[in-house]
């Protein structure tokens, strides 16, 4: 299963409750320990998008963090207009439950299949706690790319991945045989 941003932590839910539904995980810049500096702005941010003010909270938002200054123009309005075209109630209740409400912990210690993070960056994920939870990550780092990675590098991305799921499977087919 591959999830980038919120998929993420859905797909390594999906991995934990169902361990033998997938034989491998990637995650694309996805948000599952975050650090503590992370939430403290998240937090206030997150209140933003509460207000009437949410669109210009939530466009901000996204150029500072999560959209490179120099990403294709045409990108970045598509992927902003795409985002503020969710409703206001959804995106805060998504966005509040991603970093407060659900125990991702949980989830990364339970997760049993080799797991892929692709780390664009962002500060999203403590990757130390995340790789104490979860004996099987494995981390790759995009080189040139903000949140949005797998539109921004593909070739990157791809690469990665699927030298992540020869080694995982191959792993597999040895350790079943």
């Amino acid at each position: 299963m591959v999830g980038h941003s919120l998929a993420g932590r859905i797909c390594l839910e999906l991995a934990a409750s169902y361990p033998d539904l997938p034989v491998a995980l990637v995650t694309l810049d996805s948000t599952i320990e975050p650090p503590q500096e992370r939430l403290e702005v998240m937090r206030p941010f997150i209140e933003s998008l509460r207000t009437p003010a949410y669109p210009e909270e939530l466009s901000r938002f996204f150029s500072g963090f999560f959209l490179p200054t120099d990403d294709d123009p045409e990108r970045k309005a598509r992927i902003l207009a795409q985002v503020l075209s969710t409703p206001q109630h959804v995106i805060a209740s998504a966005w509040e439950n991603c970093y407060f409400a659900y125990d991702t912990a949980a989830a990364a210690a339970a997760c049993r299949v080799p797991v892929l993070y692709i780390d664009a960056g962002t500060p999203n994920t403590d990757l130390s706690r995340f790789g104490e939870l979860c004996p099987r990550l494995v981390i790759g780092k995009t080189v040139g790319s903000g949140h949005f990675l797998q539109l921004e590098v593909p070739e990157q991305v791809n690469a990665m991945i699927e030298r992540f799921l020869a080694v995982a499977l191959r792993d597999r087919n040895v350790a079943g045989s």
